[in-house]
């Protein structure tokens, strides 16, 4: 049976979700996490198994493994890489606009789905220049982690999104096939998120990624599990619940605000995806159950 690495072998018991582990030379069996890891090879190289492929990899190459992604580490060659391991869902990172970088979401939902289909050529593989600006922030945040000093999940964190924006930007520069194309549909989805106010169309968002409106439609339910459309619908639906989070916002107001011209389709679309209606939430959510 293969092995399944779970959070609290990881992370422990409770604390912060996230770990650094900086490895020379590593041989590994093929096994799973229930974490993200991204995987930052500093020096070196080896044979990375996964997906039933194998791949060969060198210094600078940079990719994200997802959770219940199997993979294995085989034949290291003077390598060093860097693991940094991190549970998303319990981690409350202030993102702000990380979202409108199209890399990010090549880096972290485009490629992985796409590794087989592209044999791995659209991952990122960082610049000399690159490999050196972004390996001290991966050492520092295994240093603050391993000594564990007072503020160190702040700084932890701070390094985990310093880290996470420059490798989105620099996914976001691929102009060489593949990459290429998945940053494309980065961009809509990047667009989507920016811009799920506004009233967008399928016609519009396929403009916008160079590809016919079918070719949108299979390419966003394979990286998101939803149709164009859909996922506008979750994204105005997830910004209604952390509005009505807040204090003194009115239903009506919340609809509005996330791009529902009719509050009473926002009430019926939101009690279908939450169990309960808008106002129902904003009581439970609130302290005290205020309203």
């Amino acid at each position: 049976m293969m092995r399944k690495i779970g959070n609290q072998e990881v992370f422990g018991a409770a604390g912060l979700p996230l770990a650094v582990q900086l490895w020379r030379n590593p041989r590994s069996e093929p096994h799973t996490h229930e974490f993200t890891e991204l995987v930052l090879i500093l020096e070196g190289g080896c044979t990375h198994l996964t997906g039933g492929e194998a791949y060969e990899l060198g210094a600078g190459d940079t990719f994200v493994i997802p959770s219940g992604r199997a993979h294995a580490y085989r034949q290291p060659r003077d390598l060093l890489l860097a693991n940094i391991l991190f549970d998303a869902a319990g981690l409350p990172l202030p993102l702000f606009d990380l979202h409108s970088l199209p890399g990010y979401h090549v880096l972290f939902g485009l490629e992985p789905r796409y590794r087989n289909r592209d044999r791995f050529r659209s991952r990122l593989h960082l610049t000399a220049a690159q490999l050196a600006e972004i390996r001290p922030l991966a050492e520092a945040m295994e240093t603050e982690l391993r000594h564990r000093q007072p503020g160190f999940a702040a700084r932890s964190a701070g390094l985990l999104l310093e880290v996470v924006v420059a490798c989105s930007r620099w996914a976001s520069a691929g102009v060489a096939a593949p990459r290429a194309d998945l940053v494309r549909i980065g961009e809509v989805i990047s667009h989507v998120d920016c811009h799920y106010r506004e009233p967008l169309t399928v016609p519009e968002l396929a403009r916008l990624g160079r590809v016919s409106e079918s070719t949108l439609t299979r390419i966003f339910r394979q990286a998101v599990g939803a149709t164009p459309l859909e996922y506008l619908l979750q994204r105005r639906l997830r910004r209604a619940e952390e509005l009505l989070r807040l204090p003194g916002q009115d239903v009506k107001t919340v609809a509005a605000l996330c791009g529902f011209r009719d509050a009473n389709y926002f009430t019926r679309r939101f009690r279908a995806a939450t169990g309960l209606p808008p106002r129902e939430y904003r009581r439970r959510s609130l302290p005290s159950g205020g309203a």
